[in-house]
């Protein structure tokens, strides 16, 4: 179980850990990526097939398909680590856009505050995303130097619907201070006020000595 959990936690396209939801591309993009490397192992075996029924010397075929094998691998496993760490995130606070190059090669980042989303739209363009459902979650936001697209991510709707949820989670949560920092501020001003008054620095405007013309 706890490798299985691994595995989505490394290569699931939803991932929930805390307040922090991380989306991947859809397979499809995967699938797309690798397709060039899985046909050069496929070119591979049939070399191989064709050298041995030819009867060449193994020593040979073995040393010419190893290396070739060797960096099919290594470009296999770069598209397949591309694929993994193009992330987008979503937490409490940011969406972010995440680009990391395989084995530490670099990164980009973009990220905008939810509290400046002012609209997200989600689109599956096409016959292949619509029947598959993966398209874009486009967020529009104020402030940045350009919006933030999570593009080929499958169920763009559950996406705009968790990022809906946390734009109402932040403004409830900014009432909630803004309330508590007003009832400081009232509790404060009342405090003054009664420590003006004790001190007699506040003269009060019913007089308790009326003059005697007036009686």
């Amino acid at each position: 179980r706890g490798l299985f959990d691994n595995l989505g936690k490394q290569f699931g396209w939803r991932v929930v850990e805390g307040q922090t939801i991380t989306y991947r591309k859809s397979l499809f993009v995967l699938a797309k990526q690798v397709a060039l490397p899985v046909l050069g192992f496929v070119i591979l075996i049939s070399l191989g097939m064709v050298g041995i029924y030819l009867k060449l010397p193994s020593w040979m075929l073995g040393t010419v398909i190893g290396i070739i094998g060797f960096f099919n691998l290594l470009w296999f496993a770069w598209q397949a680590e591309n694929w993994r760490n193009d992330i987008f995130q979503l937490t409490d606070r940011f969406v972010l856009d995440v680009d990391r190059k395989p084995f530490g090669f670099g990164e980009s980042r973009k990220q905008a505050a939810i509290s400046n989303i002012q609209n997200v739209d989600a689109s599956r363009p096409g016959l292949l995303p619509t029947l598959f459902n993966y398209g874009f979650v486009s967020i529009d936001t104020a402030g940045a130097k350009s919006d933030i697209v999570f593009d080929y991510v499958p169920n763009p709707e559950l996406i705009q619907s968790d990022i809906f949820a946390r734009i109402d989670e932040t403004r409830r949560r900014d009432r909630v201070q803004e309330g508590s920092s007003r009832r400081k501020e009232y509790a404060l001003l009342l405090d003054v006020y009664r420590q003006a008054m004790e001190q007699q620095r506040i003269p009060q405007r019913t007089p308790t000595d009326i003059p005697e013309d007036l009686e």
